[in-house]
């Protein structure tokens, strides 16, 4: 349903991720976030050579 807030989805996102140990979540969310970065900066290459 439609009926989650934008801000209960976060807490829940905190709540799930903080369960899981900082010694894993680190190393896993910076990867994550890196590929991310990676991603949108191919995308934006690939824009610019068009």
């Amino acid at each position: 349903s439609s009926s989650t807030r934008p801000e209960e989805a976060e807490s829940i996102n905190m709540q799930v991720t903080k369960k899981l140990l900082p010694s894993q979540m680190e190393p896993g969310l910076r990867k994550y976030q890196d590929s991310i970065k990676e991603n949108a900066n191919c995308l934006m290459r690939e824009n610019e050579a068009e």
